[in-house]
């Protein structure tokens, strides 16, 4: 009876270890942040110390894509959210790895001295097991920054960047961009210019990485289905060391008598 009694205990033990290890997903590292499959990366990215004022910016988020699916911003752009200095920007979400966007204004300026903030983008951490633990691409660059008298400006020099990532605090629509269908905000006659028109290019180059509208958290509700499926039998397991013990002790009891 005890030697029964001690299996179970093992095997729920492992079972448990199992899932907890199961329910953590992969791990990767982007910069000094841990992130897990499942996660949501909020990664947002400001302009500081300007010296001049900036007339014209084409500019892209690089990322993982194997790793990272980025969410739709759909019609309120609740993920994708661009600072108000940049009211009017026009980008491409269905390019492979990267994100595009660019923005001008030839009669003034980009108000950046009213709102550093230049975008942020948000994304779904998918599990993909060969990429444990390694650091997954994610970062921004000025492909092109004019200030107001056309002359490219620096960074380092005329600006600085400043780029930060947090975990699990968006609470918006999480629905996937799906790469296969292009662009709807890419428009390759807008006068930004060849980078949008480039971009207008590429929207087919893409992988296909939206889940299906019935259910957006992909990768996180496959491990969830799975944890509980993983409960349910421990549940089972429980139910029956209760039987075995109960009948073990009436068992022993009609032995004496």
């Amino acid at each position: 009876m005890k030697k029964t009694f001690s299996i179970f205990v093992v095997l729920m033990i492992i079972m448990l270890s199992a899932v907890t290890a199961y329910a953590d997903g992969t791990t990767y590292k982007i910069g000094d942040k841990q992130i897990k499959a499942g996660d949501i990366v909020t990664y947002t990215v400001s302009i500081e110390d300007l010296k001049n004022d900036v007339m014209a910016i084409n500019a892209h988020v690089v990322y993982d894509d194997t790793v990272l699916a980025l969410i739709s911003g759909n019609k309120k752009q609740e993920s994708i959210q661009f600072g108000s200095a940049l009211i009017g920007s026009i980008y491409n979400e269905a390019l492979e790895n990267r994100f595009l966007f660019n923005c001008a204004d030839g009669v003034d300026h980009l108000y950046f001295e009213d709102d550093n903030k230049v975008i942020t983008l948000n994304f779904l951490v998918n599990d993909v097991a060969e990429k444990a633990d390694k650091d997954i691409t994610l970062q921004f660059e000025f492909i092109e920054i004019y200030n107001t008298d056309s002359v490219t400006m620096i960074e380092g020099t005329d600006y600085k960047i400043k780029e930060d990532v947090e975990l699990n605090t968006y609470k918006g629509s999480t629905e996937l961009v799906d790469k296969s269908k292009g662009s709807i905000n890419a428009d390759p006659s807008s006068p930004s210019g060849n980078g949008t028109a480039s971009a207008q290019n590429g929207t087919q180059n893409g992988a296909d990485i939206t889940a299906s509208d019935s259910a957006p958290y992909s990768a996180a509700d496959s491990q969830a289905t799975t944890v509980i499926i993983i409960c349910c039998v421990i549940a089972v397991l429980l139910i029956g060391i209760v039987v075995i013990l109960v009948l073990g002790k009436r068992r022993e009891k009609t032995d004496i008598d």
